[in-house]
């Protein structure tokens, strides 16, 4: 659920490698329509096979913030 505007929202997701091959990951703000509202820590990295990565998304809407989803 997005927080209405100022309001702040922020969600762990687990990023789990199922396969045999690393896994590579990065939230590219060059094409991200949010970079002023979304964030992410780690912002890029590396899962190698059969392990995981804990991420924590940062969401602040601006009345700026478009209104679909993330490219």
């Amino acid at each position: 659920v997005f927080p209405g505007l100022g309001g702040m929202s922020c969600q762990n997701v687990l990023l789990q490698n199922n396969s045999t091959l690393p896994l590579t990951f990065c939230l590219s703000h060059a094409s991200n329509t949010w970079r002023d509202s979304l964030s992410m820590l780690p912002g890029c990295g590396l899962i190698p096979p059969g392990d995981h990565q804990i991420i924590t998304i940062r969401l602040l809407p601006t009345e700026d913030s478009p209104e679909q989803g993330l490219r």
